[in-house]
């Protein structure tokens, strides 16, 4: 489901383009010499990828610091925290058009850019074009921290529970104790 080999696929053309551009791989199965790796070894999709594994939070949020844009290629994803972990670092996300909750907590695109994550020119194509029109990916990231600390802040997520607590005692005619 996380859809990496399709992903090493349009890196490879992404790197035609930008040929110094690094893909940092994080989470299980994405370390060096594990599955993923040697899978991109046996196909020559190695140049530029640094495969991380599993890290410890406060390092992935460092890798999310030290890149310019988060790329999230899976195929499903329910809500897809590293989506709003990028948007919250201010860095441009890129996500599944149809894999589950990433179009809604992009906003519909306009927070983070949605591709057809079964197709390696769409991947490609959009990641070129981050690349090469930069300011116009400086806008959505803007969108994206925006909407991040709108919708997704601990604050924001505690005023939208309170609201629904206050409709539900509401609706009741109030709490007796």
């Amino acid at each position: 489901f996380k859809n990496v080999r399709l992903a090493l696929k349009a890196f490879r053309d992404v790197r035609k383009t930008f040929p110094a551009a690094e893909y940092h791989l994080v989470g299980p199965g994405l370390e060096q010499d594990g599955p993923c790796h040697r899978w991109a070894a046996g196909n020559g999709m190695t140049t530029g990828v640094f495969f991380h594994g599993r890290l410890a939070h406060a390092d992935a949020l460092d890798c999310i610091r030290r890149c310019d844009v988060v790329f999230h290629p899976s195929r499903e994803e329910s809500f897809g925290n590293p989506l709003i972990e990028g948007m919250a670092l201010g860095r441009v996300v890129v996500a599944g058009r149809n894999s589950g909750g990433c179009a809604w907590v992009l906003d519909e695109g306009r927070a983070g850019y949605l591709v057809d994550v079964t197709s390696v020119p769409d991947m490609a194509r959009v990641l070129i074009a981050i690349g090469l029109r930069p300011e116009p990916a400086r806008k959505i990231a803007k969108s994206g921290l925006a909407l991040a600390e709108s919708r997704y802040a601990p604050e924001a997520v505690t005023r939208g529970y309170e609201m629904i607590y206050k409709s539900i005692i509401d609706d009741a005619g109030g709490i007796s104790v």
